[in-house]
């Protein structure tokens, strides 16, 4: 029985989870999150209200509740709760549950009364051995990640059938409209690295990426049946899903719609001369997409676009690439890569520093956007800048332009582009003056960057510089406080 250590979460209840070349854990979304985003849920919908009309009927409390409260949102989402709960719809859930700790238990070599589920434990364990089916004791309900997807969950069980390695998941509940989630679930964890409790992660060996094992086990009914899963279709609805997930952040960032604004004027180069200017900057940004980043692409290619290096390409093919690229960079928190190179990037203007001004309206323009990337390019702490974005992006935060091309989020990245040549510990200690006390060893670097002002990140932008230049002096003040001055 797998009595290793649970990961710790985030306020979301996402694993943190530790990643090759970052610094800290990483969140991580739940496998099961994942695959709902195709998930058809008006049969969940329909039944959900169908157990609140049933619990309004049983109890009058809720009903006088109901007509007290109609202005009080949460009041009433507490009253469909406790509606849900007189009519008993968590019950399948929770005796779901507690048949698959009975399961688990048993194929461990426990002894446990089983009592009333002592008929649906018998019926598993002799459909198992009539297929054949042998578990693997050392990896049931283990944790795994999926690297190309940054998602992680818990696996059932690892089987042997023949010789050959498969996932396998028990099903309590109704499997007739969950094929296509239980599918892309199974690959999700076929395509995986095993969590061993630490720092690192095991191998689930050869492991079949094409089929998995589904142990249907309805609660109560003494009988269980076994199905295959098809996960080649299944993994191509996980990539699917993660594409979906990630246009659903892109509607919530307010990237999509902004206020009107006479569009800015651009230098470009003569088409003639271009397009191949062009093409071999797509090569370079696929190159440095991160691992799986290039599956991803491949899903999220645009379709009438011919695939392979030496395609003929018009300038909207590279447009619809650069955009399928931009969309995979969101979403794997991929390094910032220059601009467009047709765009003739200008020198960053020098704001003065404004240390009480309010949020600055408005987006940075191509041009602008493309000068800060391909100072990104070429930066000496670029990897600096990357852990500190990959901290703002775990806590929830952001420091993409990529992601957000206001005028305040280009404040912010240039303020860490200035910091990071001189170190984490120095960046904390300028951020200390920045904010008036020094910074909690419980909030990280990036998601202290993420969060200032656009005032404040002008002015550690403004001190990283000058304590370049040798012209910052930087102390504690008598209470406590970083102090700095730019001679």
């Amino acid at each position: 029985m797998n009595t290793r250590p649970e990961p710790k979460r985030d306020r979301w209840g996402r694993y943190l989870l530790p990643v090759p070349g970052q610094l800290k854990p990483v969140a991580h979304t739940r496998v099961t999150t994942l695959v709902k985003a195709l998930d058809d849920t008006s049969n969940l919908e329909k039944w959900a209200c169908r157990m609140t009309a049933l619990g309004l009927a049983e109890r009058a409390d809720l009903r006088a509740l109901v007509a007290s409260h109609r202005d009080d949102k949460a009041a009433l989402n507490r009253v469909v709760d406790q509606a849900k709960e007189a009519a008993r719809s968590g019950a399948g859930a929770n005796t779901g549950t507690a048949l698959h700790r009975f399961a688990e238990l048993v194929d461990a070599g426990m002894d446990v009364d089983l009592g009333e589920w002592a008929d649906d434990i018998a019926a598993y364990r002799r459909t198992l051995d009539d297929a054949g089916v042998r578990i693997l004791p050392e990896m049931m309900e283990r944790i795994i990640r999926v690297p190309g997807l940054q998602v992680a969950g818990t696996f059932d069980r690892l089987v042997e059938v023949g010789g050959r390695r498969y996932i396998a998941d028990i099903k309590t509940g109704s499997i007739e409209w969950a094929h296509l989630a239980i599918a892309a679930q199974l690959a999700c964890y076929a395509h995986g690295e095993v969590w061993d409790g630490g720092d690192g992660y095991e191998s689930l060996g050869e492991v079949d990426q094409t089929r998995g094992l589904i142990i249907h086990l309805p609660a109560g009914k003494a009988e269980c049946s076994l199905h295959w899963a098809d996960l080649s279709a299944g993994w191509e609805a996980a990539q699917l899903c993660a594409t979906v997930r990630g246009w659903r952040a892109r509607g919530r960032d307010g990237s999509l719609v902004s206020a009107f604004v006479s569009p800015p004027a651009t230098a470009e180069v003569p088409a003639d001369q271009t397009i191949e200017r062009r093409a071999e900057w797509l090569r370079d940004r696929i190159a440095s997409l991160p691992a799986g980043g290039a599956e991803m692409l491949v899903a999220a290619w645009p379709e009438g676009v011919a695939q392979g290096r030496d395609a003929r390409r018009t300038h909207a093919d590279i447009d619809a690439i650069a955009a399928a690229i931009d969309r995979v960079e969101a979403q794997t928190a991929a390094a910032f890569t220059p601009g467009d190179p047709t765009l003739v990037p200008v020198p960053e203007p020098t704001p003065v520093p404004e240390p009480h001004a309010a949020p600055r309206a408005g987006r940075i323009d191509d041009v602008t956007y493309a000068g800060l990337a391909q100072r990104f390019a070429q930066h000496p702490a670029r990897q600096v800048v990357e852990v500190w974005a990959a901290e703002a992006q775990a806590a929830g935060a952001s420091l993409s332009i990529a992601q957000q091309r206001t005028v305040d989020q280009a404040a912010r990245f240039s303020a860490a582009l200035a910091a990071a040549v001189h170190g984490d510990e120095a960046a904390r200690d300028l951020l200390g003056v920045v904010m008036g006390e020094a910074l909690q060893q419980s909030v990280s670097t990036g998601v202290a960057l993420a969060a200032l002002t656009a005032a404040e990140a002008d002015a550690l932008r403004d001190m990283a510089r000058a304590l370049s230049e040798g012209r910052l002096t930087y102390q504690l003040s008598a209470d406590g406080r970083p102090m700095a001055a730019i001679a």
